[in-house]
């Protein structure tokens, strides 16, 4: 039974020891990306670890290629960040600087607190700086390409991809992972970009064949079209990729965030491991989730906002017929005799009463030029 549905069994301790003794470690875009983002402690520590495996490590081209594709704008979003951060300090000196709202800061820890926001601001504007050195002068870049150096796939040939794509609509379409959570990504009108995760999954496979090696995908990618998740927990990869995984190249297929990846390291590689660098990527994962769910909820307050246009019906000649009839008894019994043109009856009375205002107009100049109602062209 296990061997039919190997992708809904955990591996044993035993199996687990096995596969990190033999396999090949590949890493996903957002792990080299995510190396901007972390202090330097945990920078080091992640590249530190992820070079130890350099001889069994591998990217796939379309991990590299998103990595090099977003590299700048990475290192552009963290120097926006700290933009944010002196913009904060900036607001808090100036209200603390306010007698009126705060009269009982004292002069001495006024010029306390501005000392310390002035070495902060120093720092950032020097961490700033560093970022910006980066898009010439980069030593995360060095240190990845020392590391995976005649360790990236080639790029599949045009015809294999255009079948990935082909095979991706019908995939997509059926929610079969991964990648169909990407399903409407068309960023800068590359209507194929949405397909990257898939065109990862057919390079993982391609490789595991070539070299008959098990492989561990390292990723922060926490989307449910790669991770099997029940209850707000994520327990392991999607069964259905271990399964097919495992059909297509006879070898086994596992999945870590960064954060578990480091766990993990200290279990089966019996390795001294940091484990405030494993506690501040597992904080910064959270932030981003955190986030990701405040925006989502943001966007759906902003939705209920929005007054969607009212769905017209298109009213028969009867019907309007018999609305004119009660639109004239209404103005009667409301004494009204002065001149209200068409115009009004079917923009105001009808549209109001949820009538297609188009098909109202075409319709009563038919009900007219049949002589069932007389139109006038000006006021009696």
């Amino acid at each position: 039974m296990k061997e039919l549905f190997h992708g809904y069994y955990k591996p044993t301790e035993e199996e687990f020891q096995k596969l990190w003794d033999d396999c090949l470690f590949s890493f996903d875009a957002n792990i080299l990306l995510n190396l901007y983002r972390y202090s330097d402690g945990t920078k080091q520590e992640l590249l530190k670890n992820i070079s130890d495996f350099s001889d069994r490590g591998w990217l796939a081209n379309q991990a590299a290629e998103e990595y090099f594709r977003n590299r700048i704008s990475t290192t552009g979003g963290q120097v926006k960040e700290y933009d944010k951060a002196q913009k904060n300090l900036d607001e808090i000196v100036s209200s603390l600087g306010n007698k009126k709202r705060h009269p009982f800061i004292s002069d001495e820890l006024m010029e306390e607190v501005k000392s310390l926001f002035e070495r902060i601001s120093s720092e950032f504007e020097i961490n700033k700086e560093n970022l910006n050195d980066l898009i010439h002068n980069d030593p995360i870049l060095d240190r990845l390409t020392e590391i995976f150096d005649s360790k990236v796939g080639t790029k599949l040939p045009q015809a294999t991809l255009d079948q990935i794509y082909k095979d991706g609509k019908i995939r997509f379409e059926n929610e079969i992972p991964p990648g169909f959570r990407d399903g409407k990504k068309d960023e800068s009108g590359n209507l194929y970009r949405k397909y990257g995760d898939l065109i990862i999954w057919h390079e993982l496979i391609n490789k595991a064949k070539e070299d008959t090696k098990d492989i561990v995908f390292v990723t922060d990618d926490k989307k449910d079209d790669w991770w099997y998740q029940y209850g707000g927990k994520t327990s392991g990869p999607l069964p259905f990729l271990v399964q097919e995984f495992k059909e297509e190249t006879g070898r086994n297929f596992y999945m870590y965030t960064a954060d578990r990846f480091l766990k993990a390291v200290g279990q089966y590689s019996k390795k001294e491991v940091n484990e405030a660098a494993i506690e501040e990527i597992k904080e910064f994962r959270k932030q981003q989730e955190a986030l990701k769910e405040l925006l989502l909820q943001k966007l759906e307050e902003y939705k209920s906002r929005i007054d969607y246009p009212v769905q017209y019906k298109v009213a028969s000649e009867e019907e309007i017929f018999s609305y004119l009839l009660d639109y004239e008894e209404m103005r009667k019994s409301e004494g009204d005799n002065s001149f209200i043109g068409l115009k009004h009856f079917v923009t105001d009375y009808l549209a109001n009463k949820g009538i297609e205002i188009n098909h109202a107009y075409a319709t009563i100049n038919d009900m007219n030029s049949k002589g069932r109602i007389e139109l006038y062209d000006k006021p009696m």
